[in-house]
């Protein structure tokens, strides 16, 4: 079941806004200061090829 942003729930809300599960996670840890490639791996529990592919479909920077 799909809802709706004017249904008042903020999680659904968030998630249609920010993307899936992934991205969640990967903002939740930069979030907290954790912006290497490998502290988002190894502390979001994601794969390195799930957060490239998130990387680079959010447009982030490099170097």
């Amino acid at each position: 079941m799909r809802l709706h942003p004017e249904q008042g729930e903020p999680i659904g809300r968030a998630a249609e806004l920010l993307g899936d599960r992934a991205m969640l996670l990967i903002l939740g840890e930069l979030f907290f200061g954790r912006g290497r490639f490998k502290a988002i791996t190894a502390n979001s529990g994601l794969g390195s090829q799930l957060v490239s592919a998130a990387q680079a479909a959010g447009g982030g920077r490099r170097g």
